[in-house]
């Protein structure tokens, strides 16, 4: 059985969130949601041949929690009509924050952001490029700003 299951889902956006993009998306405003997730569904052969299992698995996704899930029908001679579920999809950035347990990173981080806009706006690209590393430096980032404000002011200090 290679169905997707809840943990797969939370993977798929797990991976956004290594990769930086979910954090990253609050700093460019662009935005990645609504996102259709992948979602490997049972076959019609499978859907007759496992009924029980299939139910089960359709209930596991139907209570993702942070989800929408879109439903179809389908018509068996046996069992009736039945839905089954054929996309998932975040709608927010907040649902696949909590989705993945990440909500107080983003705190954390939109503190990050607020400053450095405030203080040096010329640091949002690489903080864009590399929002995971700026958490890492979360507790020394108000240093490294003051750092960044001298070299602006004192480029050449030896000169």
């Amino acid at each position: 059985m290679n169905w997707t299951r809840p943990e797969d889902l939370r993977t798929q956006l797990k991976k956004l969130w290594e990769r930086g993009e979910l954090l990253a998306c609050l700093v460019t405003d662009e935005t990645l949601f609504p996102k259709r997730l992948v979602l490997k569904c049972p076959t019609s052969a499978e859907m007759a041949e496992r009924f029980d299992e299939v139910r089960v698995w359709v209930g596991e996704i139907r209570v993702m929690p942070h989800c929408r899930v879109e439903m179809r029908e389908f018509k068996h001679r046996v069992f009736g009509a039945n839905a089954v579920p054929q996309e998932v999809w975040i709608d927010t950035i907040e649902d696949a924050l909590a989705l993945v347990g990440k909500l107080r990173d983003t705190k954390r981080f939109q503190l990050l952001l607020d400053v450095t806009r405030q203080r040096q706006p010329q640091l949002l690209a690489w903080l864009a490029k590399r929002p995971i590393r700026a958490l890492e430096l979360s507790d020394e980032w108000n240093l490294l700003l003051e750092i960044v404000a001298w070299i602006s002011v004192h480029p050449r200090p030896n000169d």
